[in-house]
């Protein structure tokens, strides 16, 4: 499954690394890492080498350059590898909604949220429809077809 990873300056960049290669070992294969923030374990000029896997920028606008990232790389999913204080559960959040909404799987240690199924054969002619069917109407417990026009019940 092709990947990009979301990494920070929280963690030593030799961890990082590590968590990569472990990833890689798992199945997934690294396209790049996006850097979302933090920069405690980095070098002065706030360098992330991680061998071979490009670094991308994006501690500004983390979902801007996800979304382009993405966009520019066509992963199967997104690979979050970062942990708190970088990124708050809320921008946690952010960043899955911009993979899902672009089709992207979004997989963290313990989780994964898929994206929406897009394929006409699989989805309804509405919210909470099945293909082919009119709308119904549901009061308590009962759902009730909704009248065909022109006709009473």
């Amino acid at each position: 499954m092709k990947v990009i990873a979301l990494v920070d300056g929280e963690h030593y960049p030799a961890v990082t690394r590590w968590g990569l290669s472990s990833a890689a070992a798992s199945g997934y294969d690294v396209l790049a890492a996006l850097a979302v923030g933090g920069a405690e374990k980095l070098d002065r000029e706030r360098a992330l080498d991680l061998g071979g896997v490009p670094v991308l920028r994006g501690e500004v606008d983390p979902m801007g350059a996800l979304a382009a990232a993405i966009d520019e790389l066509r992963p199967d999913a997104v690979l979050d590898l970062s942990d708190e204080p970088v990124l708050s559960y809320e921008r946690r959040m952010e960043l899955a909604a911009v993979a899902l909404a672009r089709g992207c799987a979004y997989v963290g240690p313990g989780f994964r949220f898929d994206p929406p199924v897009r394929d006409a054969r699989h989805r309804g002619d509405g919210p909470g429809r099945a293909a082919g069917t009119r709308p119904r109407r549901a009061w308590g417990r009962h759902a009730v077809r909704a009248p065909r026009p022109g006709r009473t019940r």
